[in-house]
Protein backbone atom coordinates (compact mmCIF):
# COMPACT_ATOMS: atom_id res chain seq x y z
CA UNK A 1 0.00 0.00 0.00
CA UNK A 2 3.14 2.28 -0.75
CA UNK A 3 3.66 4.27 -4.10
CA UNK A 4 6.30 6.21 -5.00
CA UNK A 5 6.16 9.72 -5.88
CA UNK A 6 10.02 10.56 -6.87
CA UNK A 7 13.60 8.84 -6.54
CA UNK A 8 15.00 6.01 -4.79
CA UNK A 9 16.26 6.88 -0.87
CA UNK A 10 19.73 6.22 -0.66
CA UNK A 11 23.05 8.01 1.32
CA UNK A 12 21.92 11.43 -0.63
CA UNK A 13 18.84 11.10 -1.29
CA UNK A 14 16.01 12.34 1.80
CA UNK A 15 12.70 10.61 2.02
CA UNK A 16 9.23 11.50 3.33
CA UNK A 17 6.64 9.49 4.27
CA UNK A 18 2.70 10.53 3.73
CA UNK A 19 0.16 8.68 5.49
CA UNK A 20 -3.04 8.97 4.14
CA UNK A 21 -6.45 7.64 4.23
CA UNK A 22 -6.99 6.41 0.34
CA UNK A 23 -9.71 3.74 1.19
CA UNK A 24 -11.97 3.75 4.63
CA UNK A 25 -13.03 6.22 6.66
CA UNK A 26 -11.64 9.70 5.99
CA UNK A 27 -10.55 9.71 2.55
CA UNK A 28 -12.31 13.16 2.34
CA UNK A 29 -8.71 14.14 4.19
CA UNK A 30 -6.62 12.55 1.77
CA UNK A 31 -7.72 14.15 -1.36
CA UNK A 32 -6.63 17.67 -0.77
CA UNK A 33 -3.23 15.99 0.68
CA UNK A 34 -2.40 13.84 -2.64
CA UNK A 35 -3.09 17.39 -4.44
CA UNK A 36 -0.55 18.82 -2.39
CA UNK A 37 1.81 15.73 -2.63
CA UNK A 38 1.79 15.45 -6.42
CA UNK A 39 2.51 19.27 -6.92
CA UNK A 40 5.22 19.26 -4.05
CA UNK A 41 6.81 16.02 -5.99
CA UNK A 42 6.88 18.12 -9.64
CA UNK A 43 8.26 21.44 -7.57
CA UNK A 44 10.15 20.28 -4.62
CA UNK A 45 11.79 17.31 -7.05
CA UNK A 46 12.95 19.85 -9.46
CA UNK A 47 14.76 21.80 -6.63
CA UNK A 48 15.83 18.84 -4.65
CA UNK A 49 16.65 16.05 -6.75
CA UNK A 50 17.15 13.34 -4.54
CA UNK A 51 13.75 13.56 -2.47
CA UNK A 52 11.35 10.85 -2.98
CA UNK A 53 7.99 10.89 -1.69
CA UNK A 54 5.96 7.69 -0.59
CA UNK A 55 2.55 7.25 -0.35
CA UNK A 56 1.24 5.28 2.42
CA UNK A 57 -2.69 4.16 2.53
CA UNK A 58 -3.41 4.08 6.40
CA UNK A 59 -7.33 2.98 5.42
CA UNK A 60 -8.31 5.01 8.04
CA UNK A 61 -6.73 2.33 10.64
CA UNK A 62 -4.56 2.80 13.19
CA UNK A 63 -2.91 -0.64 13.33
CA UNK A 64 -2.36 -0.15 9.22
CA UNK A 65 -1.30 3.20 9.98
CA UNK A 66 1.80 1.64 12.49
CA UNK A 67 2.64 -1.13 9.88
CA UNK A 68 2.92 1.54 7.33
CA UNK A 69 5.38 3.62 9.37
CA UNK A 70 7.22 0.80 10.41
CA UNK A 71 7.93 -0.55 6.61
CA UNK A 72 8.46 2.92 5.57
CA UNK A 73 11.09 3.28 8.74
CA UNK A 74 12.65 0.00 7.63
CA UNK A 75 13.54 1.67 4.20
CA UNK A 76 14.94 4.48 6.02
CA UNK A 77 11.99 7.41 6.03
CA UNK A 78 12.47 8.78 9.65
CA UNK A 79 9.94 12.06 8.52
CA UNK A 80 6.34 11.91 7.49
CA UNK A 81 2.99 13.71 6.57
CA UNK A 82 0.63 12.53 8.68
CA UNK A 83 -1.21 10.37 9.24
CA UNK A 84 -4.22 12.22 9.44
CA UNK A 85 -6.50 11.14 12.66
CA UNK A 86 -6.30 11.45 16.06
CA UNK A 87 -6.40 8.02 16.67
CA UNK A 88 -3.72 6.87 14.36
CA UNK A 89 -1.94 9.76 14.91
CA UNK A 90 -1.84 8.46 18.92
CA UNK A 91 -0.82 5.22 17.77
CA UNK A 92 1.95 5.98 15.59
CA UNK A 93 3.59 8.20 18.48
CA UNK A 94 3.36 5.09 20.68
CA UNK A 95 5.41 3.08 18.35
CA UNK A 96 8.32 5.62 17.18
CA UNK A 97 8.25 6.11 20.56
CA UNK A 98 10.20 2.62 20.84
CA UNK A 99 12.84 3.81 18.63
CA UNK A 100 16.73 5.25 19.15
CA UNK A 101 16.12 7.49 16.12
CA UNK A 102 14.26 10.69 16.12
CA UNK A 103 11.14 10.35 13.94
CA UNK A 104 9.19 13.27 12.82
CA UNK A 105 5.49 13.48 11.99
CA UNK A 106 3.86 16.61 11.04
CA UNK A 107 -0.07 15.99 11.32
CA UNK A 108 -1.91 18.53 9.34
CA UNK A 109 -5.39 17.20 10.68
CA UNK A 110 -4.89 15.04 13.94
CA UNK A 111 -5.39 17.26 17.06
CA UNK A 112 -4.14 14.42 19.38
Amino acid sequence: NISDKSCSVGNDNIGIGILVPIDGDFTELSSGTLTAIDIAAGNFGIIHPGTKLLVGNTKSDADIAVEVVEHMYDMGIRTFVGPSTSLEAMKVLEWSETKHDEVVFITPYASA
